[in-house]
């Protein structure tokens, strides 16, 4: 298959390793900006008289601004340039984190509004670094670039299990009232990032209104099938991860009666440790095994992660399931952007812009599904994980479709075969 013109960007593989790196690290800080707060909402609601709906009012913010970010960056980011615009994601990460621990320092008179500027902020940069980050991958010459996309997607993981333990076992040793400290700390890590952004070299995107192959213009990537069975399963992994790590600590608690730390370690911890270590193990053996195969046995195995979770009772049974999910669902994010990126390789910005927003509404879908499933059906998180088994479910025949099409043999009366389509489902 021809990937286009390989970009002459990285001429060794120490600049290569760095560029990884620093991708790897500014991912690393979209998990923290993600994943933070919402272990603070405890301490916001005791010493900052933050309610409840103020708290949902906060994750709405979140996610609402990084998808408005995902659809700005996707159509002017590569205008501006990847270098101007992955120093501003990172910077303006590290800003709302320490903005963050600011809010109980100077403005607890006015802390909702002094919170949701934060949020807003590190939103911001979490968002554009969603968007850059995979493109930068994607154009870095690696021998295995869908195990460098993994590998991405694996440093979002381990950081996220990193920000659980890390911030719990600061609150055993210094007590809740000094997070602030621990968001100034955290603010270290997009700083980090953007240090190494600032030396590494970047990728040039190949547009895709450029004369490939002889003089043969590129056909836009949203006109091919395979970029709406990828987005339907963008979005239904999204949901996917999101309903199991947002719930993960719930049953934890309410299950096996365990506090808000230790439930934290077993619940969302364990889930998305198991992630991290299914996206370390394609990252390590992914050359040896056909990444659309493995994507649909994990996306039927996710759906029995998640019918487990709704018909059983067990505690520990209850607990395994949700480490199933999170080994099922590790894959799927960084899958589907190998894919892409190997089916359509001057989709660039645009389309990963278009992708992070997907994934970002399913982000929001996963969890409310769950949540409006369990009230409506006797306040019961099995019931709405059993609703929810829709979305894997979903993937699942996304999957299956397109590899009927892509087995399907040529036929004399078929249309010409573009070239577009045998690119996608070669024979």
């Amino acid at each position: 298959m021809n990937r286009g013109p390989v970009p002459s960007v990285i001429p060794s593989s120490p600049e290569t390793r760095r560029t990884l790196h620093a991708s790897y690290m500014g991912y690393a800080a979209q998990a923290i900006a993600n994943n933070f707060a919402p272990l603070l909402f405890i301490t916001f609601e005791s010493t900052l008289g933050i309610d409840l709906n103020e708290l949902a009012t906060l994750i709405s913010v979140l996610f609402g601004t990084q998808l408005i970010m995902d659809l700005i960056a996707s159509r002017y980011a590569e205008r501006i340039g990847y270098r101007i615009c992955i120093l501003f994601a990172t910077a303006m990460c590290a800003v709302g984190l320490g903005g963050l621990g600011l809010v109980p320092v100077f403005f607890a008179a006015n802390a909702m509004p002094a919170l949701t500027v934060a949020t807003v902020v590190y939103a911001v940069g979490g968002g554009l670094i969603e968007v850059l980050v995979s493109p930068i991958v994607q154009g870095t010459p690696t021998p295995h670039p869908d195990r460098a996309m993994s590998a991405l997607h694996t440093s979002y993981s381990f950081a996220q299990v990193a920000v659980v333990v890390v911030t719990t076992a600061f609150f055993a040793l210094f007590g809740r009232t000094a997070w602030p400290l621990l968001a100034g700390l955290w603010a270290l890590v997009p700083l980090a990032s953007a240090v190494m952004f600032l030396r590494a070299p970047l990728p040039v995107h190949v547009a895709e209104d450029m004369p490939q192959d002889g003089g043969t213009a590129v056909v836009p990537f949203h006109r091919r099938k395979a970029f709406y069975v990828f987005v339907i399963v963008i979005m239904g992994g999204g949901a996917c991860e999101m309903a199991l790590g947002q719930w993960a600590s719930s049953f934890a608690e309410t299950s096996l009666g365990l506090g808000k730390s230790l439930g934290d370690l077993v619940g969302p911890a364990s889930f998305a440790l198991m992630m991290g270590v299914s996206r370390l193990f394609y990252t390590r053996y992914g050359h040896r095994i056909d990444l659309r195969r493995f994507l649909l046995v994990s996306t039927a195995l996710c759906c029995v992660s998640f019918l487990l979770i709704g018909l059983l009772s067990t505690p520990i049974a209850v607990l395994l399931a949700f480490s199933i999910g999170g080994w099922s669902v590790g894959i799927i994010s960084p899958g589907v952007f190998a894919l892409a990126a190997d089916d359509m390789p001057h989709g660039g910005m645009q389309m990963f812009g278009l992708f992070s927003a997907f994934n970002d509404m399913g982000n929001a879908m996963g969890p409310a599904v769950v949540g409006f499933a369990a009230q409506a059906l006797g306040d019961s998180l099995h019931h709405g994980f059993l609703v929810a088994t829709a979305f894997p479910a979903m993937i699942f025949v996304a999957f299956l479709a397109q590899s009927v099409v892509r087995r399907r043999p040529r036929t004399a009366g078929s249309p010409t075969r573009k070239a577009w389509y045998r690119q996608i489902y070669p024979d």
